[in-house]
C-alpha cells in the first residue's frame, strides 16, 4: 500500500473513488461509493430508487453484501 493511496483511504483498501467533478471529494468502502454516486449522479433512479420502503430493501441488501465480505 502506497502513502498516497492512505493518504486517500486510511484503511488502505480498494475501492477508493476520487470524484474530480466534485472537488476530488474521496469516498471509500464499495457501499459507501455506490450510496454516493446514485445520491449525487442518479436523478433519474436508474440505479437507485425513489420511496421509503424500496430505499430501506435496497439498504439491507446492501449491508447483507457488506457483512459476507471479510
Amino acid at each position: 500500500i502506497s502513502p498516497e493511496h492512505t493518504k486517500l483511504n486510511p484503511n488502505g483498501r480498494i475501492p477508493t473513488l476520487v470524484d474530480h467533478q466534485n472537488n476530488d471529494f474521496v469516498v471509500w468502502e464499495s457501499n459507501a461509493i455506490l450510496l454516493y454516486l446514485i445520491e449525487k449522479y442518479d436523478k433519474e433512479n436508474k440505479l437507485g430508487v425513489s420511496n421509503e420502503n424500496d430505499k430501506f430493501t435496497l439498504l439491507q441488501w446492501l449491508f447483507f453484501q457488506a457483512s459476507g465480505q471479510g
